[in-house]
């Protein structure tokens, strides 16, 4: 037991953190003691991961996603625990064709999506391709504002170019891959003429 801020805090069943009652965590209390706040998304890491060692040189404000990251990687360097979880997935999976198939998966997949965009954060960046400004969630991958402008800058690059051989002048030119045309320019344009 141990007293912080004249509140009294237990280990409580199963649980491996001091908390108060049933809710507020001895690690997240002495953080928001010592910096008055936890900011939505962030948790409070044990440094030495030592869930009992609640100094306040031992706590550090990292992201959520961040956070959890760093503990799964670790709880997967187990064998035990990753060979238990190959063996639940190996249970799961038929069930998930079942349930990925029915209507009350799509509906449950529109709801989900509509709840959780209040949570994802924006971000305004500058297409590379006309350099409008357009909003993102994912700003580590997104450089354009739509597909129409990410394709005019592959053309525009010429990654996707190869040379092919005319199939009547067998003169080499060069194409975009994707495109079908088996003739050179001057070919192509005789025919025309």
């Amino acid at each position: 037991m141990i007293i912080f801020n004249w509140k009294t805090y237990k280990i409580r069943g199963d649980e491996k953190y001091y908390q108060q009652a049933y809710w507020n965590r001895l690690h997240r209390d002495v953080w928001i003691y010592h910096n008055w706040d936890i900011p939505k998304w962030y948790d409070i890491h044990h440094k030495d991961e030592n869930v009992l060692n609640n100094n306040l040189d031992n706590l550090e404000l990292i992201e959520s996603w961040k956070h959890r990251s760093e503990h799964m990687k670790k709880r997967f360097e187990d064998a035990e625990y990753k060979e238990n979880n190959n063996k639940q997935l190996d249970i799961i999976r038929p069930l998930t064709k079942i349930w990925h198939w029915s209507e009350e998966w799509r509906n449950w997949h529109k709801e989900h999506y509509k709840n959780s965009l209040w949570c994802m954060p924006i971000h305004t960046l500058q297409c590379e391709q006309c350099w409008t400004d357009f909003e993102t969630t994912d700003k580590t991958t997104s450089r354009f504002c739509s597909n129409k402008c990410k394709s005019q800058f592959r053309r525009d690059s010429w990654v996707d170019n190869i040379t092919r051989d005319c199939i009547k002048c067998w003169e080499w030119f060069i194409i975009n891959k994707y495109y079908k045309t088996q003739q050179c320019k001057v070919c192509r344009n005789k025919r025309f003429k």
